[in-house]
């Protein structure tokens, strides 16, 4: 298996102080509030960033029952998409009031967020940003794989373990 998998890295996304403000929103929940419980609780976003349930890469992810769907921009616009296609007042409208572009309520699980346009702005264009590679998770050197606290933690440590042995 050594020489099959010369090195495994985990790529750990830099700080958000690193990143520009759409990536740390959407990465890691910076610079908003989440409200649950149709809007009785609010709680800072970093509790519920969007790469928690919809993926670093946009593609979406499921937990036992809940699918949590895909919403890279291409995908968001596309003109057949179910649902509607997106744009950026339906998005901030999705984002903030949790209403589809085809006026059906998104899924209570589906967080609902207080930000700013500008801050919502960012978050698009990051979600226009991210090309195929960055999706797949895989480059020639890097495995990006995608996971919320605590378990990410975990998956750090297992990581830098595996790479401390020489991949092996």
């Amino acid at each position: 298996m050594r020489g099959l998998i010369p090195a495994l890295l985990l790529a750990t996304l830099p700080a958000a102080a690193d990143e520009g403000p759409g990536a740390a929103r959407y990465l890691h929940g910076s610079g908003a509030e989440a409200l649950l419980m149709g809007g009785k609780l609010r709680v800072p976003a970093a509790r519920f960033p969007c790469a928690g349930c919809h993926g670093q890469d946009a593609r979406g992810s499921r937990e036992g029952a809940t699918i949590f769907p895909a919403i890279d921009w291409p995908g968001l616009t596309a003109p057949d998409r179910p649902g509607g296609a997106y744009d950026r007042a339906s998005f901030l409208r999705a984002v903030t009031d949790g209403i589809a572009p085809d006026g059906r309520e998104l899924d209570p699980a589906m967080p609902r967020f207080v930000a700013d346009e500008a801050m919502l702005d960012a978050v698009i264009g990051f979600l226009q940003g991210i090309d195929a590679a960055q999706q797949r998770g895989i480059t020639p050197g890097t495995l990006r794989v995608s996971a919320a606290p605590p378990a990410k933690a975990g998956l750090e440590a297992a990581a830098k373990a595996f790479n401390a042995r020489g991949g092996t």
